[in-house]
């Protein structure tokens, strides 16, 4: 995980101060960071734009769509959507209604100097700022991290990071095949996987990016769910235990 600034405001629907707040500790940012390239605010869709509307008006929203300098700041400000949305090198970026998944992806790009995360649902970035500590803007305090997973599964999931590639994830065949092996392991053992810990783990701790967690998860959430999958050695499996166990003094 990139060490960048990341904040957030615990908020829900429309709370045009919040916005504000957020702006202002962006252009703070800028101020303070001094190598910033642009501010830019990225909601669902184009259309999602009545927080700008009604800080700026609808000639400075419209503005925004094809770069503006905020009120304060000395560098352009740009609206874009998730679609439209290329990042750019040390900018700075807020997020108008998206939730915890969306935003982690987009905390997948190493160009981002700073994130910052407006929800509109109730706890809807929760997750999201768990995962990276951000700092909740109205009490500058850092959310709490997620429990770690058990014992054996980290020292699993610290095996698979040494041994696959991290660029491409579970792509590889062999790759894909010692991840299952390994969830297989689990299953067998009645390890329980808690999907949000090792998700925290991975991004957190083992540095994966929000993209190749999804890949490890969906085969996790199968499991939790009773479901089979293809892959994966199913034999041998309690070398791999044993092994994780010594490594955990059990």
């Amino acid at each position: 995980m990139k060490d960048r600034h990341r904040f957030y405001t615990n908020t829900h629907g429309v709370d045009d101060n919040a916005l504000t707040r957020i702006i202002q500790k962006a252009i703070d940012l800028e101020n303070q960071l001094n190598n910033v390239s642009r501010i830019v605010f990225v909601a669902n869709g184009l259309q999602n734009d009545g927080w700008l509307e009604r800080q700026f008006g609808s000639e400075g929203a419209k503005q925004l769509r094809k770069g503006a300098q905020l009120p304060g700041s000395n560098i352009t400000a740009k609206f874009e959507s998730l679609k439209t949305y290329v990042t750019v090198d040390n900018e700075i970026l807020i997020t108008m209604g998206l939730e915890s998944e969306e935003i982690l992806l987009l905390d997948d790009n190493y160009d981002i100097n700073a994130m910052f995360a407006l929800p509109w649902l109730q706890n809807s970035v929760d997750k999201w700022a768990k995962i990276v500590n951000a700092i909740n803007i109205d009490i500058n305090v850092p959310a709490d991290s997620f429990a770690n997973p058990p014992c054996v599964v980290m020292k699993a999931l610290e095996d698979l990071t040494e041994s696959i590639n991290m660029s491409t994830g579970l792509s590889h065949p062999s790759d894909d095949r010692q991840a299952k092996t390994y969830l297989r392991t689990f299953d067998k053992y009645g390890i329980p996987l808690q999907e949000t810990e090792i998700e925290s783990y991975l991004i957190k701790q083992l540095n994966w990016t929000k993209k190749h967690t999804n890949d490890l998860l969906e085969i996790i959430n199968k499991i939790n769910n009773g479901h089979g999958f293809h892959g994966g050695d199913k034999t041998g499996l309690q070398h791999h235990i044993r092994r994780w166990k010594e490594e955990c003094g059990e």
